[in-house]
């Protein structure tokens, strides 16, 4: 836990601890009060929001190697390989004309020391240098499922120490050019911590891909 996430944790019950006494306040016939107390809740917030955007606007965008992990608390995601391909599955799904599938092996892991973790609500999605993103291509993971087998979802429990990969396939433009993986991990309470690579108007953390045929040229770091 860091700073900031004691900062975030302190305000929320600074926060919840306001709107109960303001609450009581009003209850006691004491309006004014009351209000003052919010007037001051508020004002505070504006600050503290204000702090979560700027930091966020300031920050550099991080930028992770494959095989790095990017944490969230106690679980870790990687992208372990990357391939561009025309077509996947037996048959062969084709892409779009001007279009590959992009395919992407993540790997889920635990640091935690006492229990089992799940990401519940962990998505991936690919973003070109023009910072256009791109989703799951239903089609491209269908076919490739039925070639090779069910892909674990993102949210599996990980054992602590434990870990385990999954593919997630993508179709983008042929000509897209660098590829990087965006990890996304909810968004309460991280868009509200100061610097978090999910906070407000921060540059998302970004993991560069290095394709096995080198159909796309890797991000530069």
């Amino acid at each position: 836990m860091t700073l900031y996430d004691l900062i975030f944790i302190s305000t929320l019950f600074l926060a919840l601890g306001t709107l109960i006494v303001a609450g009581a306040e009003f209850l006691r016939g004491r309006a004014a009060a009351a209000t003052r107390k919010l007037r001051q809740l508020c004002a505070f917030l504006t600050v503290y929001l204000a702090a979560v955007a700027i930091v966020g606007l300031a920050s550099p965008q991080k930028i992770l190697r494959m095989n790095e992990n990017q944490c969230f608390d106690d679980i870790c995601f990687a992208a372990t390989s990357a391939n561009s391909l025309p077509a996947v599955g037996r048959p062969l799904q084709a892409a779009a004309a001007g279009d590959v599938f992009y395919l992407v092996t993540v790997r889920v892991s635990s640091r935690a020391r006492g229990r089992v973790q799940r990401a519940k609500d962990a998505a991936v999605k690919l973003e070109d240098s023009q910072r256009r993103r791109y989703r799951r291509s239903a089609s491209g993971q269908g076919a490739y499922e039925a070639a090779s087998g069910p892909s674990a979802p993102l949210s599996g429990a990980v054992a602590p120490g434990e870990s385990f990969s999954t593919t997630r396939v993508f179709e983008v433009p042929a000509d897209a050019g660098p590829m990087g993986l965006v990890v996304i991990h909810g968004a309460w309470p991280e868009w509200f911590i100061i610097g978090d690579s999910m906070s407000l108007f921060h540059k998302p953390t970004i993991i560069s891909l290095v394709p096995i045929d080198r159909t796309l040229p890797a991000i530069k770091n």
